[in-house]
């Protein structure tokens, strides 16, 4: 869940990262750190989204969702939706093509792709209810995130 992403994020730093079974369940992480999401397109139902729904979406309204990301200021966001593969980075795609155009990503690793200028980071994953392991869903991530950390501390 988006929970154990969040703490499992927010646990991470430079020297540790932690997996999955070592993070509650609670979901007071919600109450305890800033946090947002932001859909670019949600279908009511089912378990799948049309792909190209979701990019109509994004082109149509990126000017409103760019406008609401820029009002959060996030440094960190999680594309979730992808396959983490780099053949087909959907939400990564979508957030470097429609909402951040103007920004120059590089990419560290499977998961993270970093704006130096803007200090922004955007993590591609998979969505957190996807049917893989969890070691690919959560540890891995943390794993990469850790190893983003590690670079930015030298």
């Amino acid at each position: 869940s988006i929970a154990f992403w969040l703490e499992g994020i927010l646990k991470t730093t430079e020297r540790y990262y932690p997996i999955k079974d070592e993070l509650r369940v609670e979901r007071e992480i919600f109450t305890e750190s800033p946090f947002a999401f932001v859909n670019v397109k949600k279908t009511a139902g089912g378990a799948t989204s049309n792909w190209t729904v979701i990019y109509d979406y994004a082109e149509k309204y990126s000017a409103q969702i760019r406008k609401q990301l820029d009002l959060y200021n996030p440094n960190i966001i999680v594309c979730c939706g992808s396959s983490n593969n780099p053949s087909n980075p959907r939400m990564l795609e979508i957030a470097m093509k429609y909402f951040y155009q103007d920004y120059s990503f590089e990419k560290i690793n499977n998961f993270c792709y970093y704006c130096r200028d803007k200090h922004l980071l955007l993590i591609d994953s998979f969505h957190p209810t996807s049917r893989i392991n969890e070691i690919d869903k959560f540890n891995e991530m943390f794993k990469s995130y850790n190893a983003f950390l590690k670079l930015q501390d030298k």
